[in-house]
């Protein structure tokens, strides 16, 4: 990914690049914030949190929920797939080809 980066600097102006510096940014708070989420999931407080929504909502939605949570770290524990398979070519993105 930072080769495609090189290569599409240079056609690159100003606002491309903050624009870019912003949206890498946003995902970088974006991941933050789903790792939170996973690491609370797997947490010892997912038996606590299932009551308390059983209590409000019900046992079948207390269940479901304890399905994702599991569904969710299993999810977690393996390896994440390389950025590059899932974003566009820079110098797509920045022609308009990319969608």
């Amino acid at each position: 990914m930072a080769r495609q980066l090189v290569n599409a600097s240079s056609s690159f102006n100003p606002s491309d690049l903050e624009s870019l510096v912003g949206l890498l940014e946003g995902l970088t708070k974006d991941i933050a914030s789903i790792k939170s989420d996973l690491a609370f999931l797997k947490s010892e407080n997912i038996e606590a949190n299932r009551k308390i929504v059983s209590d409000k909502f019900g046992e079948t939605v207390a269940k479901g929920m304890g399905n994702n949570a599991q569904a969710l770290a299993k999810l977690a524990a393996q390896p994440a797939p390389i950025i590059e398979k899932l974003t566009p070519d820079f110098n797509e993105y920045f022609s308009g080809r990319a969608f």
